[in-house]
């Protein structure tokens, strides 16, 4: 069991949300666990995995490839064979009708396997649906 460090806060006025607050876990409250790897040694299941670089060096055209072949249940770049699972693209840049898709298609990508975030949902019907325009930025 873990114990969280807690201070309390102040309440928020009636019509505010609380703020949000810091919690610390003691490192001594921990309990180490293996990594699941997705793709040994490269590539932490459930974790968030960044490709960082200038521009035009290939990043999205490594996103797609990996993507692709987890969609398709093809091999890694190593050889051995991605697991067949979905994918979560989320792209401030890219159209994914023009430029998303087409790319995954020809990395070889299962399109029903792939799942595009295309924007946020803030209750109340069609109008309070915000699509990302680009830098990932929800635009109204």
């Amino acid at each position: 069991m873990t114990e969280l460090l807690h201070t309390p806060r102040r309440p928020a006025p009636p019509d505010q949300e609380p703020p949000a607050e810091v919690r610390l876990l003691r490192g001594d409250a921990i309990r180490p666990e293996p990594i699941s790897w997705l793709w040994n040694g490269w590539l932490a299941r459930g974790k968030l995995h960044v490709l960082a670089g200038a521009p035009g060096t290939g990043k999205s055209t490594i996103a797609f490839a990996l993507a692709a072949a987890i969609t398709a249940g093809r091999n890694w770049p190593d050889g051995t064979r991605a697991p067949h699972g979905n994918v979560l693209i989320w792209s401030g840049e890219d159209d994914p009708a023009d430029t998303i898709l087409p790319r995954l298609l020809a990395a070889g990508a299962d399109p029903r396997r792939v799942h595009i975030v295309a924007g946020t949902d803030h209750g109340g019907g069609a109008s309070a649906i915000r699509s990302f325009g680009r830098h990932g930025c929800a635009a109204r």
